[in-house]
């Protein structure tokens, strides 16, 4: 099975255009809004957790789940810039 993907990236690699680097970022954009919106953001809301969950322990978790937050709202900012690279070196060419 390895060399089967092996051959379809080697493949992707052959065709390497904008749009084929465009959409690799556009789908790392939406799997960190996936992550940080239907993961670490619902598991902030008390609710999802076992009600014998002590409150120091949720609070814990509610502090680890804010640093998640705030590198994939880091990683977001990382893959635009590098959108709007992508976008302005196709505008050059």
């Amino acid at each position: 099975m390895s060399n089967d993907l092996d051959k379809q990236n080697s493949k992707k690699r052959e065709k390497g255009g904008p749009e084929t680097i465009a959409g690799y970022l556009a789908s790392a954009l939406d799997m960190e809004e996936e992550i940080s919106n239907s993961v670490y953001r619902d598991y902030m809301n008390r609710e999802y957790w076992p009600n014998n969950l002590e409150a120091d322990a949720f609070e814990s978790i509610r502090r680890h789940l804010a640093v998640l937050i705030n590198d994939t709202a880091r990683h977001k900012k990382m893959i635009l810039e590098l959108q709007k690279q992508r976008a302005d070196d196709t505008k050059s060419k």
